[in-house]
Formats: structure tokens, sequence, C-alpha cells
């Protein structure tokens, strides 16, 4: 199992992990790697996939091969690839859709959300192999290439970074971001930073439209090269365009817990947990990262904040202390805007291109994310 502590939850504690990404790769790692029991991380693709390089790898292909980090190296036999159906928590039962099932002691929900295609692979196949995603990025690549006029749906964190990561690559493109609100990212964000934003975001000949949306979405073909395409918004603006990316519209992936978690479960799929990320009416479930009804910004960066803190409560149990309670943080916001600079908040401060690309765009926290679990990115 690798080396760790003699400290270990008691005996026959089986913890299995649904989901393998930021949070739910790194907390069965950290259990696995410290010994603290046997420990089952489940999930139907053979790779965590590091979205926050998704963008870069769209127009630039040779990085994709950097984007899908192996569950077998990092967890060994302790990586189950099958996509979960259903749990029976009265019986402490995982169900795959093989009709294999595994039983627990105690279970972690890690299935965080999808989003459109090219933010998250899964939205084009679920159970996407590494092999299959490096081509498939490619693909998506050549069809940006051919294109000039770009039109980008949604003014969050996604949709920003790629208009940064196209206007980069291609400095000559026309780029368009259309934006429902009246505010990019998030209204959490002072108005200095929106300021600034819109700033930053008009030198690098970005167009923005905010309070205005994609009326005729449903006639519109997404993530090919289409010249002659016409988007028309809710305020009357028609924009000729040769190729559309979406990049809103979240959905969490907690569909098969419907009818299994009770109350504890909206029906959008947001799962009601306290303080120690345990889901409400139940002691042996835990739920973390973008599943959670916790009030923060659903990021990577919280994702394993949660995992982090919920190994050390598993750790705190197994030597008999008393549990820790998760406090949310201020919002910090790193948002690269192609390989050279970009924006970010910092505890209400902001900083600006250098400083942004020391932190982030230059190397989207590869490195880091690739060594959190074991491992030395290519």
């Amino acid at each position: 199992m690798g080396s760790g502590s003699s400290t270990q939850l008691a005996e026959g504690s089986h913890i299995v992990v649904i989901g393998g990404g930021y949070g739910g790769l790194l907390l069965a790692h950290q259990l696995h790697k410290k010994q603290l029991c046997k420990v089952t991380l489940i999930d139907p693709k053979d790779c965590m996939v590091h979205y926050v390089a998704a963008l870069r790898s769209s127009v630039m292909p040779d990085y994709a091969k950097k984007m899908f980090i192996p569950y077998d190296k990092v967890m060994g036999e302790s990586f189950v690839r099958g996509k979960v159906v259903s749990v029976d928590t009265d019986a402490r039962k995982v169900k795959l859709e093989s009709g294999a099932e595994i039983d627990y002691t105690e279970l972690v929900i890690a299935t965080g959300a999808t989003s459109p295609f090219p933010g998250k692979i899964i939205d084009k196949k679920a159970d996407v192999s590494a092999t299959e995603g490096i081509e498939i990025y490619k693909e998506f690549h050549n069809e940006i290439s051919k294109s000039n006029k770009f039109l980008i749906v949604g003014g969050g964190a996604v949709g920003l970074e790629m208009a940064g990561e196209l206007r980069n690559e291609y400095p000559e493109c026309q780029i368009t971001v259309v934006n429902s609100r009246e505010y990019l990212i998030s209204n959490r964000l002072a108005k200095n930073f929106q300021d600034r934003l819109m700033t930053t975001l008009e030198k690098l000949k970005i167009n923005v439209l905010l309070s205005d949306k994609v009326d005729n979405m449903d006639e519109l073909e997404l993530n090919k090269h289409k010249p002659g395409q016409t988007v028309t918004t809710t305020e009357g603006k028609s924009i000729e365009v040769d190729m559309i990316i979406s990049c809103v519209g979240n959905k969490i992936q907690t569909d098969f817990l419907q009818e299994t978690l009770g109350t504890a479960i909206s029906d959008n799929g947001v799962i009601a947990v306290d303080e120690q990320f345990k889901v409400e009416g139940f002691d042996d479930v835990y739920a973390i990262g973008d599943v959670t009804n916790i009030n923060e910004e659903k990021m990577a960066y919280t994702a394993k904040l949660h995992a982090k803190f919920l190994v050390q409560n598993f750790i705190l149990r197994a030597n008999g202390k008393a549990l820790k309670s998760y406090k949310t943080g201020e919002l910090m916001l790193i948002l690269p805007l192609g390989r050279t600079g970009g924006i970010s908040s910092l505890k209400g401060v902001i900083l600006g291109d250098t400083l942004t690309k020391m932190l982030k765009s230059k190397t989207l926290f590869t490195p880091p994310t690739w060594s959190d679990v074991g491992l030395k990115a290519p």
C-alpha cells in the first residue's frame, strides 16, 4: 500500500470514494499512502482529467498529454474502473453498471459536475481514456485552427480563459464573449476587480457583451468550424461567426443518488453536508467538492481543500481526538488570459500579468497536480 503511519481506523474499515477528480483522487491517494485503512477509488475513466489545462490543450494539442493522470499509477489495485449506478446505504453496498457490488464501511461522494466541452471532456465521453482524450483535443484544435471569428457563450472563468488562450495563439482573430449577467465570473468579486478585468479584456481586443444572451442556440452548431453562422441575442444584436464555443451550464453528477439520499439531495443534485462533510442524515456517507451545498466557489482548489480536511479528520478520529469543522475562506481567483498574463484577486489585492503568469498562466498548476498524487508530469 505504500509508506504510511501506524495510525489506522478500526479493523475492517473500507472507505470507498466515488469519483476521481481533484478532490476524490487526492483523498483516495492520501488515505492509501497513509495506510489508514482499505481504500477503493471508483471512476468510469482510466485517468483523472486536469481540467485547468483543458483550454490550453484546445489551442496547443501537445499539451493534452499533461492533462490525463492515470489512476492505476496512483492507486494500483485500489482503483476500480466502472460507473456507479446505485448505492444501498442500509446494506452499505455500491453497485456498478457491470453488476459488480463493492461493500464499504464509509462512502465519499466526489463525482463533481460536468459542463460543455472543451471545459469538460466528460461532456463528450463519460468513460474517456487518456488516449481518447488526447485525440479529442487534437480534433478540436483542428477545428479552431481553421476559424477566425469566435463567439464564446459565457463570461465565467472558463469562458474568459478560453478567450485568452485564443487571443494568445491567434493574435488576429475576432473574439466575442456573450454573458447573461451584468458582472463577469462572480458577484463576490469587487467592482474595482470587475473594472480592471474589463479594461484588460479591452486591451486584448476581446469584445464582451454583458446582460445579453444568445437566443438562437438551438439553431447553431458548436465546436465546429462553420463559416457564416449568425448568432442573434436577446438585446437585438446579430453577429456572424465561424466558430461557437459554449462555456456555460454546469450539471452535478449525482443522479444515481436521487432515490438514496432522501432530503439530503436537492432536485438539481446538490448534496447537503455538515461542517465535517457528512451528508445530512447519514453517519457513514460523506461528500466533497462541487456536489456539496457549501457556500463557496466550486473550484479545483476548494475540492482539494475538502479532501485534505477530510483526511485530517479521519486521522483525528483514528487517534481518538476531537474532529474539526470546515470553515470557508475568502474568494481567491487566479485567471490566466493566455500563457503570458491575466488577472488575479487574492484577499482583495488585484494582481496583473506578471504575478498571474508566475502563479498560474505559465504552468496551469500542472506539475503540482501530478506531484500531489505522487507522480511527475510528462
